[in-house]
């Protein structure tokens, strides 16, 4: 069974650049994430640590805006100095980042099951995630969380910017040798762990350059759902078939409006006015087709179900995706949902020259 990817958060992708999760990378993250393009996981420890720095900005913006208030008040200019339910708003901005984690699909798992003597050990003799000092235990326990989910996962990403507990140093990135023969040692056959400093590098390095256009794309796509939807049906009916038995033709009766449509990739040009978008997903449609067997035709009608691949463009300025254009979809007949192709079947009577098609 091929394993699928979990994409581990640490607090430093959160805290450094976007406390509510709204920036484009992260608007790519967590459609990918519902997409099941992977699974997404922030720890109960990341969520509880950026819910604590979170804190602490709240509690410095307050007292820089409480001095200008002081400031302005014995200039003469009457402020009512303004106050805020610390406590409050922090429980309120950790339950926010909680419901976008599992509206992402994600996990926010609790503490895993930890070897405390290991981890002391690892302290003791300062070894990685450790810093040399000896410091490092909640670095410790995400690395336990990054190695619990090798079992499942494959490989496990882990974004962090630590430079200290998980990159070679504070100059190279890439994961510390002595956590890459933590890893090894653990017998995996797979990539095992994979270390990115940010997201966005992790979304360059997976096929994403232009983040902001993906997430503007990945907009469109959810609110213009029905409208897409159209489209794709209408560029359905126009599609080319490749109908492997050669001895026929197919011809599509009616495209039924796609039952699952899903934004697969966007590559944008440098200039980022234009991009070109790819959904894939599954439709119906109603075919009828007809065999030549050497003496006369055989036909038939049914439903078939396709996957289709379709392109389109997006245009930045006009903030639109004009129609689509559908590749060559691929079918095979299955004669149980073909009725009138049951004799041709059964007699065996369909060749091309001297060798049976079926």
């Amino acid at each position: 069974m091929v394993k699928r990817r979990a994409l581990v958060i640490d607090s430093n992708a959160i805290v450094r650049k976007d406390w509510l999760l709204e920036s484009a990378a992260w608007k790519v993250i967590r459609f990918n994430a519902r997409e099941g393009h992977f699974q997404l996981v922030v720890p109960a420890l990341v969520i509880q640590e950026s819910a604590g720095r979170y804190r602490a900005a709240l509690e410095e913006a307050l007292e820089k805006r409480h001095a200008a208030e002081l400031a302005l008040s014995r200039l003469g200019v009457g402020m009512a100095l303004s106050s805020l339910a610390v406590d409050e708003q922090v429980e309120r901005y950790e339950a926010t980042l909680r419901a976008k984690v599992l509206g992402a699909q994600g996990r926010i798992p609790e503490l895993p099951t930890v070897d405390l003597s290991h981890l002391v050990t690892k302290a003791i003799r300062r070894l990685r995630p450790f810093d040399q000092q000896g410091n490092g235990f909640r670095d410790a326990i995400l690395w336990q969380h990054a190695l619990s989910l090798l079992k499942e996962f494959d490989p496990v990403v882990l974004i962090s910017n630590d430079r200290i507990a998980f990159h070679i140093d504070k100059e190279q990135l890439g994961l510390a040798p002595a956590l890459a023969a933590e890893v090894a040692g653990m017998g995996r056959a797979g990539q095992g762990v994979v270390l990115y400093p940010d997201l966005e590098t992790y979304l360059k390095a997976t096929g994403t350059a232009d983040p902001r256009t993906f997430a503007a794309v990945a907009e469109i796509v959810a609110a213009e759902e029905s409208q897409i939807g159209i489209n794709l049906e209408i560029a359905l009916r126009q599609a080319d078939i490749e109908f492997r038995y050669g001895q026929g033709r197919i011809v599509i009766e009616q495209a039924h409006r796609p039952a699952s449509i899903a934004l697969v990739d966007v590559t944008a040009p440098d200039d980022h006015n234009i991009a070109f978008v790819t959904l894939e997903g599954d439709a119906d449609l109603d075919l009828y087709v007809e065999w030549w067997d050497g003496t006369q035709p055989d036909v038939g009608s049914g439903t078939k179900t396709v996957t289709y691949s379709a392109t389109a463009t997006f245009d930045a300025r006009k903030n639109l995706l004009s129609d689509f254009s559908v590749a060559t979809l691929k079918l095979e007949i299955d004669r149980d949902r073909f009725p009138g192709l049951g004799p041709l079947f059964g007699s065996g009577a369909l060749w091309r020259g001297d060798e049976p098609l079926l």
